[in-house]
C-alpha cells in the first residue's frame, strides 16, 4: 500500500494524504433513500450512534448532501462538497431521474466495537446532472456514473473518501471550468476551508479563508478506482494561542483597570497616598497562558513589583510559542493639586495641556513616553525650565532630572 505525500500550504486542521486500497461495497447496507429518487437538493440525516471528534468539537450525525457530498452538524456546520460546481450547484443526480424510482441507492453501515466504530456512507451508481438533464451545453447519454464512500472514525476523527469504479467518458460538457475538467472539492470549516486541487489521484491542498477562495482550483479528472483520500486530524497548530490579560487589579485601586486589547496597555489608578514601590497585582490571563517580567514568573496575588515606572509583562500562550508584551501603567489618584513638589523640584501644572514648568536647579532634563522613547532632551542652567510637549499625544510620560524621576500626565480637555 503506497501512501502519497500531498503538498500542504498553511496550517490545516486536517492532513490530506492519498493511498490505494480495494473498494468494497457495504456488507450490510441500510438504505437511506429507499426507492425514492434523489436530486441535487436532497439531504438525508444519518445518525452515527456514537460521538466522533471533529475540529474544535464533536459530532454524532452526518447529513448526506446527495448531489455533492455531506455536512457535519454541530454548533455550526462542516461542509465536504466534493462533486460541486465552482459557482454553486451539485454535479450528481440519481440516474433514475424522472422515473420516480431510484437507480442510484444511498446506503450506510456502522461497523466495529464501541470506541472503534466506523460510520460508512455509500453512493452507488450516482449519475451526473448534465449527462441526465437536457441542456444546450451537454449531450444527454445517462451513461456516466461513479461509486464512492465516506467513512467517519470514532477513535481518532479521521475521515476518508473512498472511490470505486466509475465511468466518466466526456465530462467536459458538465464538469469543466477554467480549462480544467473535474470536480470542485472544498472542505469548508467555519470561515475557512481546505481547498483541494490538482491531480485527482494526488491532489494538493491549502488552508485558506473563504475570502481567499480560487475558483479555478479544481480536481483534474476523476479519482481512479481504489483511490482513498484520508483526512487525518492535526489540531496541534490550533492549541490556544491567546495572550491576553482578562483582568488586572490592585487592592488599593480606585476603580477597574482599563485594559486595551489592541495596544496591549493596562492603565490602573490607586488611591491617593499609595506607594507604588511594592504593589501586588491580581490578574487572570487567557486560558493556559503564563506571564513573566524579565524572565521572572509572575504569580497572581503573590508577586510584588515596583510600579513607579511602566512594567512590561511578557504573556506566553498555552502553545508555549506565541508571546505578547503588555505595558502596565499605575498612577496615583490626583488630590486636585496640579503641582508636584518634592522639595528639590517643582513640576507645574501636572496634569498639563502641553506646557510644563520645572522649577529647580536642573542640569539636564529628559522625558520619555511609556514605550521608553525619548521625546524631550535638554540641558539646563536655569532655575526655571519651560518644557513644550504640545506636539505629543495625551498620556503618561516620565521626566528624569538629575537622577530623579517624576511621572507627568498630558491631558487636553
Amino acid at each position: 500500500m503506497a501512501i502519497l505525500s500531498i503538498q500542504s500550504i498553511g496550517q490545516s486542521p486536517y492532513i490530506l494524504t492519498t493511498t490505494q486500497e480495494p473498494y468494497t461495497t457495504l456488507e450490510n447496507p441500510i438504505s437511506i433513500n429507499g426507492t425514492t429518487e434523489w436530486n441535487q437538493e436532497s439531504s438525508f440525516p444519518v445518525s452515527a450512534g456514537f460521538d466522533f471528534p471533529i475540529y474544535q468539537s464533536t459530532a454524532n450525525s452526518v447529513n448526506i448532501l446527495s448531489g455533492s457530498g455531506f455536512n457535519i452538524p454541530y454548533s455550526g456546520y462542516y461542509h465536504m462538497l466534493f462533486f460541486h460546481w465552482p459557482f454553486g450547484g451539485s454535479l450528481l443526480l440519481d440516474r433514475g431521474h424522472g422515473t420516480g424510482t431510484s437507480l442510484s441507492p444511498l446506503d450506510y453501515e456502522i461497523i466495529g466495537e464501541a470506541g472503534n466504530r466506523i460510520l460508512k456512507l455509500q453512493w452507488t451508481n450516482a449519475g451526473f446532472y448534465w449527462d441526465i438533464v437536457d441542456n444546450e451545453y451537454s449531450t444527454v447519454t445517462n451513461s456516466d456514473y461513479i461509486n464512492f464512500q465516506a467513512w467517519f472514525y470514532e477513535s481518532d476523527g479521521k475521515i476518508e473518501l473512498r472511490f470505486g469504479p466509475s465511468s466518466v467518458l466526456n465530462p467536459d460538457s458538465y464538469c469543466a471550468f477554467a480549462s480544467k475538467t473535474g470536480p470542485y472539492p472544498k472542505f469548508m470549516i467555519g470561515d475557512h476551508l481546505i481547498d483541494i486541487f490538482g491531480d485527482a489521484n494526488n491532489p494538493s491542498y491549502q488552508w485558506i479563508s473563504n475570502e481567499g477562495i480560487v475558483y479555478g482550483n479544481m480536481i483534474v479528472g476523476i479519482p481512479d478506482n481504489e483511490t482513498v483520500y484520508i483526512f487525518t486530524p492535526d489540531f496541534s497548530p490550533f492549541t490556544l494561542n491567546e495572550t491576553d490579560f482578562q483582568t488586572f487589579s490592585f487592592p488599593q485601586e480606585t476603580g477597574p483597570a482599563t485594559i486595551n486589547l489592541t495596544n496591549h496597555i493596562i492603565n490602573i489608578e490607586v488611591e491617593s497616598g499609595t506607594s507604588l514601590n511594592a504593589l501586588t497585582s491580581t490578574f487572570t490571563l487567557s486560558e493556559g497562558a503564563t506571564a513573566d517580567i524579565s524572565g521572572i514568573t509572575q504569580v497572581s496575588g503573590a508577586t510584588v513589583n515596583d510600579f513607579n515606572y511602566p512594567i512590561v509583562y511578557t504573556v506566553t500562550a498555552e502553545d508555549g510559542v506565541t508571546e505578547q508584551h503588555w505595558v502596565i501603567i499605575a498612577t496615583v489618584e490626583s488630590t486636585g493639586i496640579d503641582e508636584q513638589n518634592d522639595g528639590l523640584f517643582t513640576i507645574y501644572p501636572n496634569p498639563s495641556s502641553g506646557i510644563i514648568q520645572l522649577n529647580g536647579n536642573a542640569k539636564a532634563v529628559t522625558i520619555s513616553n511609556i514605550f521608553g522613547k525619548v521625546v524631550y532632551n535638554k540641558k539646563s542652567d536655569s532655575s526655571i525650565t519651560t518644557i513644550d510637549l504640545q506636539n505629543q499625544p495625551d498620556g503618561i510620560y516620565f521626566l528624569k532630572v538629575d537622577g530623579k524621576s517624576y511621572k507627568i500626565t498630558l491631558a487636553r480637555e
